[in-house]
């Protein structure tokens, strides 16, 4: 089903169907103009709790060929805040038919509650605001099933959720591959409304895992002195090194 005849099958009412449509229209653009150049995805890898070593196809891929350094956080120590503008959830996998599936039953379900309750039309408003915002998390938490290997899972940034713009200043940029791109570089530490008092790098890194072509005292006792110039001194404890046999060419 297409979202036009969704929004048509929802309301059989001209009326109903002209207010309900232009909603959607109206939150869609208010997305596209003001919050989508800001919304900002970090993505995960999920890590089991007695791994040491990494997934060589994770160190291949995302960690420089082996090169690179793992950061494992401990999510168990996070504190869930119904009003922060992060959502943190994992990545679902389908293949492409399977999502085209999903949208499709998705909007004939919308349909059909829209029929079948009796929302006053000047609140229809509010359908299509639950409707934008489901699709949109589908877009930023759902991936082609080829990545599930991957176990990914998401902090996505959503600045329409950011009434009070706690992050704005964060908004930055980065030259990358593909030249001057939107960035925000999240900082650490306690937000008010958005992160507990005792928030910090410290309280939720449980290792750095350094790469499989980094397994030597030379690589760790850099590392070593790097997190100790940068004030962290107590992260040096939770140095862990790849045993994986594996040497980047």
């Amino acid at each position: 089903m297409q979202l036009s005849d969704a929004i048509r099958q929802a309301c059989t009412d001209d009326e109903r169907h002209k207010t309900l449509l232009s909603a959607f229209n109206h939150f869609y653009g208010k997305f596209a103009e003001e919050h989508a150049f800001d919304t900002y995805i970090v993505c995960l890898s999920k890590h089991h709790p007695e791994d040491n070593d990494g997934r060589l196809s994770m160190w291949r891929g995302y960690g420089s060929n082996g090169n690179g350094a793992a950061i494992v956080f401990d999510t168990s120590k996070l504190n869930y805040n119904e009003a922060s503008p992060l959502i943190l959830a994992p990545v679902q996998y389908a293949s492409t038919a399977q999502r085209h599936e999903w949208i499709s039953k998705t909007l004939d379900g919308f349909a059909g509650l829209v029929r079948a309750s009796d929302i006053p039309t000047e609140k229809l408003y509010l359908a299509a605001h639950a409707l934008l915002e489901r699709i949109k998390f589908f877009a930023l938490f759902t991936k082609h099933d080829g990545f599930k290997e991957e176990e990914e899972w998401r902090v996505a940034y959503m600045p329409d959720r950011d009434r009070e713009g706690r992050l704005r200043d964060m908004f930055h940029y980065a030259i990358g591959p593909h030249g001057v791109e939107p960035k925000l570089r999240f900082k650490m530490g306690p937000i008010e409304g958005i992160t507990t008092n005792d928030f910090s790098l410290s309280k939720f890194i449980d290792r750095i895992l350094l790469g499989p072509s980094l397994s030597n005292g030379l690589a760790i006792t850099a590392v070593r002195r790097m997190l100790e110039q940068n004030g962290k001194p107590e992260l040096c404890d939770r140095i862990r090194v790849s045993s994986t046999p594996y040497r980047a060419r």
